[in-house]
């Protein structure tokens, strides 16, 4: 009797594990950086649903479809075409479609802020800027819990562990 109680668990705690590992292997499918969505823009414009940046603290997961499918924020919400300075004041002219393809016929990324913005440390300041800035408001209009604290976009890496043959 003590046998086969063993083997049940034993066998269920398999089916758990091949049934959690597909599961596992179905979200990050679902979830990955190659999927992408086509928009209007045209058919040679796909975005990522997910953009990973390296940086020094960390990999960044960039929920891209998130900002523009779930809170549905415009293109422009980040993304812009020029800016002017008038003074003191900074007037922000938004991406457009036709910014978009003319960018694209000479070969260029309107998505990528090197583009335009050569520069690590340039792009890193402003991306920080953007995103926070944008987080607390959203924070404090909807009461949401948008990161604006450096670990929850930054989470350290997990130490990787090792495997001893025989275990």
């Amino acid at each position: 009797m003590r046998y086969w109680r063993r083997v049940f668990w034993v066998v269920l705690l398999c089916v758990g594990l091949l049934v959690a590992s597909y599961l596992k292997a179905e979200t990050q499918e679902n979830q990955g950086t190659s999927q992408e969505v086509q928009i209007e823009a045209g058919k040679d414009l796909k975005i990522p649903l997910e953009k990973d940046f390296e940086t020094k603290k960390g990999k960044v997961a960039f929920p891209h479809a998130k900002h523009f499918l779930d809170y549905d924020f415009p293109c422009s919400k980040c993304h812009h075409q020029s800016v002017e300075k008038k003074g003191e004041k900074t007037e922000v002219k938004p991406i457009n479609l036709e910014h978009i393809q003319k960018m694209l016929k000479e070969g260029k990324s309107p998505f990528q802020c090197e583009t335009c913005h050569p520069g690590h440390k340039e792009v890193v300041k402003r991306v920080h800027k953007l995103c926070k800035s944008c987080h607390q408001e959203q924070n404090k209009e909807f009461g949401k819990s948008a990161p604006t604290k450096c670990r929850e976009c930054h989470p350290r890496p997990k130490k990787k562990k090792i495997a001893i043959e025989g275990c």
